[in-house]
């Protein structure tokens, strides 16, 4: 075995089925199955060595939280999206994906919360400061009951349905 892998942080886990699943780490992106029980390096190429922070598998989707490139999208072992600041991502560094098991995902970012259409890949909205969070260092995103809760640096702060300002573009 390759001594550098002692060097490895798993950050989070995403089940495909009952046996497989994805490992995220913050050297890169795995594969394991109950049968073989050994990480196997992802076969895209484009995850070797990118530090990730969160996984979510989605509807046949694996989506790919990074700690400085933004949201990968994969679907079997292509990239179909990259979602980041250059395309309106709130910020490249996420921290957690959240998905509210309809139809958004929710990325927590360093610099606000983006809300995700999963079905079209494409960001609905960012939430910062000027909605009103505490402040747009975001540490987790949860709903709940028709509740948005964000926790930041600076505290808690929840929103009921949708009495969230929607920016214009």
């Amino acid at each position: 075995d390759n001594d550098g892998d002692l060097d490895m942080m798993v950050t989070s886990i995403a089940c495909i089925n009952d046996s497989d699943y994805y490992v995220g780490t913050n050297n890169g992106l795995y594969f394991c199955t109950d049968a073989r029980k050994k990480l196997e390096p992802a076969r895209n190429d484009t995850f070797r060595k990118i530090s990730i922070k969160d996984l979510k598998w989605i509807k046949g989707y694996l989506w790919i939280g990074t700690s400085d490139q933004g949201i990968y999208v994969m679907h079997g072992d292509t990239v179909v999206q990259h979602l980041s600041s250059a395309n309106n991502l709130a910020s490249d560094i996420c921290q957690q994906l959240y998905f509210d098991g309809r139809n958004h995902l929710y990325v927590a970012t360093n610099k606000g919360v983006s809300v995700i259409d999963v079905k079209d890949q494409r960001i609905v909205r960012n939430i910062t400061s000027n909605d009103g969070l505490a402040s747009d260092d975001i540490r987790g995103v949860y709903h709940d009951e028709g509740k948005l809760y964000i926790a930041t640096s600076n505290g808690l702060c929840y929103f009921k349905g949708d009495n969230l300002p929607v920016d214009t573009v």
